[in-house]
C-alpha cells in the first residue's frame, strides 16, 4: 500500500494513497534507473545538479543566469553545477565532461552552456531509458 503526503506550492498538503498500477511502477522504476545512472557518474551528486543539467539538455545555449532563473536555484549553485559537470571541477579535479561553455554570440561578457558530445550521448541514453528503450 502506498501512503505519501505531497506538499504542492498551489494546493498545500495532499495525500496519495492506494496501490501502484503496473504502469506507475514501470514509470518509477525508469526514474530510479535514471537516478542510478547519475549516481554511477558521481556518487554524491546533489539532486539540484541533475535538475540543472536536465534544464540544459532541454534547452541548450542559455546563460548561467537564465538557467538560475528557470530552476530557481541561486547563481552560485548553478555555477558550481556547470563547473563540476564540465571539463574541470572547481577543485581542480577532472569534471564529468557533460557540459561545456561557449562564448555568447550576443554578449561577449557571457557564456552559453551546452551539452558536450559526451553529455549529448549520456542524455540521449537517459531519454531512451525513460521511454523503455534499451541499448
Amino acid at each position: 500500500m502506498l501512503n505519501i503526503a505531497l506538499k504542492l506550492p498551489d494546493k498545500g498538503l495532499i495525500a496519495v494513497t492506494g496501490e501502484l498500477s503496473d504502469e506507475e511502477r514501470k514509470a518509477l522504476k525508469a526514474l530510479s534507473d535514471v537516478l542510478v545512472e547519475f549516481v554511477k557518474r558521481r556518487p554524491n551528486m546533489p539532486l539540484h545538479q541533475i535538475i540543472v543539467m536536465l534544464s540544459v539538455a532541454l534547452e541548450e545555449g542559455k546563460s548561467l543566469k537564465t538557467y538560475s532563473e528557470r530552476t530557481q536555484y541561486p547563481t552560485s549553485s548553478v555555477s558550481r553545477t556547470f563547473l563540476d559537470n564540465g571539463p574541470k571541477m572547481r577543485t581542480g579535479e577532472a569534471g564529468l565532461g557533460l557540459l561545456e561553455a561557449r562564448p555568447s554570440q550576443h554578449n561577449l561578457r557571457e557564456y552559453e552552456t551546452h551539452l558536450s558530445a559526451k553529455g549529448k550521448s549520456f542524455f540521449k541514453s537517459i531519454a531512451k531509458r525513460m521511454l523503455g528503450v534499451r541499448g
